[in-house]
């Protein structure tokens, strides 16, 4: 058929729909998304915060040695070790930069309860959680408020523990993970992000977490329900901010099976789409709430109750899109009294310093009081055995004589009675009698002796315990005042350097940051998909009127421009110089260029201008007439 076919346009190849905005998930690629997972797996910490508390630990090591030369023991065996993780577990702080957080807040309930919806309104970011009835929250994300910052930094828990800095992108690979059949997640304990908020929220992490009734079957990401992973968060939360959708009326029997094992903390129950009510209805259905958790979750531990629409309302009553039930409660009150129930990282390790020191001085003193009582009565009872000792000794003395008299003349007597048979035993053995009634004499007064020798030891023993006690409250008044001062100045450190470091992540240029048409130029398709990611515009065109489309085309990269063709691009598309793709293609002679695009859309053919003569060039229209029928 050769090039007439080609000339022949046909009604019926229609052109696809499509758009020359594109934007894409560079993760929704399988092989994009394993990739991610074997950089967040080997990915290890770029801030090393260790040496910033060296001077801590070589204080918390000087007690340690003190201690075991001394002889000076804890209450607590486990004191030196408590001391010692400290500075570890301020160094996981820093990394997942928690350090500025005053208390967290725990968003829970079920799906489609209006979790993330609420969260991007508090935050003032729309899409910073994927929203929608699909649940979406596979593992628990941390976002951390402050007005300090104006870029939003995100960054994952890997297995290992190590912070991973990530972007935008992978919360939504972890969305539709189903998509592109690599669970992102599997990978990751948790998701971290840094968000710039208003002041009002500085100070506050918020945890985003799963429907705890999306389904009972356990996600293959991490081998957790949503329930357990959403349970998890209360332990570490300080406050709950319990969801659920106005629509359904009232809180119901699963719901309060949950909120019970909050173990009594402090809770706001948030009853979303409030829009969807009149203001009488908003107002009936939140103090039914709050008289059915009185009744089911104790009166002791009342909930705020508020409702909230993401659509803004002038109803009477209403604060913006907020209905609070407590009469004068705005939303800032609200949010300021939910930080006060918590304390910042440095705030808490100062306050547990100080409290684990005292527990330590308390029990300490009270083992004094103890040790004190236990000696008044052995010098008692050491006095008492002296005295003991001291009569049966003089006793002895006296009592020698006259009972070594009295036997003689005893034993005398009875021999003269007897025959001459006994006069052996008379010569022999009379002696032998009476040393033997001393030596027991002598041995009653060696037990009373030693009696008094253990008194005294148990005395001297008590003495020296008690002598430990004091030299231990000596180490507690001196250690707990250095400890302090020292780690204030350790945390100070690192907070500079974390902080340092934050404004390089919010200023930093990546090396891989090109504009489209460099990236391609340069045949770097990673940086190629990161332009796409953040979203191209197909009909802008470079210096020498160059479209993307056509760029690719005149550079001959296969890869990126079927990346094009697999997003339904508009393959039509003139660029400035009034060509399209396929044109471009003929002109550089790039016979498999041509033919993923024939094969993509036939009728791009008949889009565009005479092939024959723009591929009149060498023996590409040979090849032409024989390939593209």
């Amino acid at each position: 058929m050769g090039l007439d076919f080609i000339k022949k346009k046909s009604a019926s190849m229609g052109k696809r729909p499509s758009s020359a905005l594109l934007k894409i998930n560079k993760y929704n690629s399988p092989k994009a998304a394993l990739d991610l997972i074997g950089h967040i797996c080997t990915a290890q910490s770029n801030l090393n915060l260790s040496s910033c508390f060296d001077s801590y630990n070589k204080v918390v090591e000087e007690l340690s040695i003190k201690c075991s030369e001394s002889g000076v023991k804890w209450n607590n065996s486990n004191f030196i070790n408590f001391l010692s993780s400290i500075s570890n577990y301020t160094q996981e702080v820093f990394e997942s930069n928690t350090h500025n957080v005053q208390v967290k807040v725990a968003i829970a309930g079920g799906y489609s309860s209006g979790k993330s919806t609420f969260l991007n309104a508090l935050t003032n970011h729309d899409n910073l959680l994927p929203t929608g009835i699909e649940p979406v929250s596979v593992v628990n994300t941390y976002l951390n408020c402050s007005s300090k910052i104006d870029k939003m930094i995100i960054k994952g828990e890997n297995l290992n523990g190590d912070m991973v800095i990530l972007n935008q992108e992978v919360l939504d690979c972890i969305r539709h993970s189903k998509d592109s059949n690599v669970n992102v997640a599997c990978v990751l304990k948790k998701l971290v992000i840094d968000v710039p908020t208003e002041e009002l929220y500085d100070g506050i992490t918020f945890i985003d977490t799963p429907g705890y009734n999306n389904s009972s079957a356990r996600n293959v990401e991490n081998n957790t329900t949503d329930k357990e992973t959403a349970l998890s968060s209360f332990e570490e939360a300080d406050v709950i901010f319990w969801c659920v959708d106005i629509e359904g009326g009232t809180i119901t029997e699963k719901d309060f099976q949950v909120l019970s094992k909050s173990n009594g903390k402090p809770y706001v129950i948030v009853f979303t789409k409030k829009d969807k009510k009149s203001p009488a209805e908003v107002t009936k259905i939140c103090r039914k709430a709050l008289d059915d958790c009185s009744k089911r979750l104790g009166e002791d531990n009342p909930p705020v109750v508020i409702a909230y629409s993401d659509r803004d309302g002038n109803e009477e009553g209403t604060e913006g899109s907020f209905y609070i039930l407590e009469d004068g409660l705005s939303k800032e009150d609200l949010i300021d009294s939910v930080k006060g129930l918590g304390k910042k990282v440095l705030d808490d390790v100062l306050y547990e310093l100080t409290k684990s020191f005292e527990k330590e001085r308390e029990q300490s003193a009270s083992y004094s009081l103890e040790l004190e009582n236990q000696r008044k009565q052995l010098a008692e009872g050491k006095a008492e055995w002296g005295k003991i000792l001291h009569s049966n000794k003089d006793a002895s003395l006296a009592e020698k004589d006259e009972l070594k008299t009295v036997m003689i003349d005893s034993y005398n007597e009875i021999l003269e009675y007897a025959s001459g048979d006994f006069q052996y035993w008379k010569e022999e053995y009379r002696e032998d009698l009476i040393e033997r009634v001393f030596w027991w004499m002598e041995r009653h007064h060696s037990n009373v002796n030693e009696s008094l020798k253990k008194a005294e030891d148990e005395y001297k023993d008590v003495v020296g315990k008690k002598k430990l006690e004091e030299l231990c409250r000596e180490y507690i008044s001196e250690y707990s005042v250095r400890l302090k001062q020292t780690f204030e100045v350790c945390y100070r450190e690192a907070e500079k350097l974390v902080e340092d470091n934050n404004r390089k992540l919010q200023t930093i240029v990546h090396a891989d940051d090109l504009d489209v048409f460099s990236a391609i130029s340069g045949g770097n398709y990673e940086a190629f998909l990161n332009c796409l990611s953040e979203g191209v515009d197909l009909e802008k065109t470079n210096s020498a009127g160059y479209s993307v489309l056509t760029w690719i085309a005149q550079s001959g990269n296969n890869e990126m421009m079927q990346v094009l063709i697999d997003n339904d691009v508009d393959l039509s598309l003139k660029d400035g110089n009034g060509y399209n793709v396929l044109e471009v293609a003929v002109m550089c002679h790039y016979k498999d260029i041509c033919e993923m695009l024939y094969k993509s859309n036939p009728s791009l053919v008949h889009d565009s201008g005479n092939l024959e003569e723009l591929s009149d060039k060498n023996n590409f229209k040979d090849w032409l007439k024989g390939n593209i029928k």
